[in-house]
């Protein structure tokens, strides 16, 4: 079964919060003495949070800013505009985090579930971008 096979297919059957945010093919697994999985012995997981495909760079200010956020809270560096925050070694006190600094930087306040419910770079300068057209059309 291809990864992403895999991957839709947990999406679909689980709760967000149990789907693995990286999945490694072994040919078996490594075994103590005892028959028991030997977590030691387990190769290191590549760190690749690309949604799909290949990496996309932010296209317009709003997704670098997103993507600026990300790297700073989450330390790491060349976040593209499709990465998955939660592949990327996200959790949910990464997520407050994140919500608080886009919130000062742009003044949208962001919930949770939305969050959860576009969790790229793409997606959430988008949930960003309708809720600064929504304050501009109330004013």
């Amino acid at each position: 079964m291809l990864e992403a096979d895999l991957r839709t297919y947990l999406e679909q059957h689980l709760p967000h919060y149990m789907v693995p945010t990286q999945i490694v093919e072994l040919d078996e697994l490594p075994l103590t003495p005892n028959k028991k999985v030997d977590a030691k012995a387990l190769p290191e997981p590549l760190t690749s949070g690309s949604a799909a495909g290949p990496a996309v760079a932010p296209r317009d200010e709003l997704e670098r800013s997103v993507a600026s956020v990300w790297s700073e809270v989450l330390g790491q560096e060349d976040i593209g505009a499709k990465d998955h925050f939660f592949r990327l070694g996200g959790n949910s006190f990464h997520l407050v985090r994140v919500v608080a600094r886009l919130r000062d930087v742009h003044g949208v306040a962001l919930s949770s579930r939305a969050f959860f419910e576009r969790p790229t770079v793409e997606a959430l300068a988008a949930q960003i971008r309708e809720a600064l057209h929504a304050a501009e059309a109330s004013r």
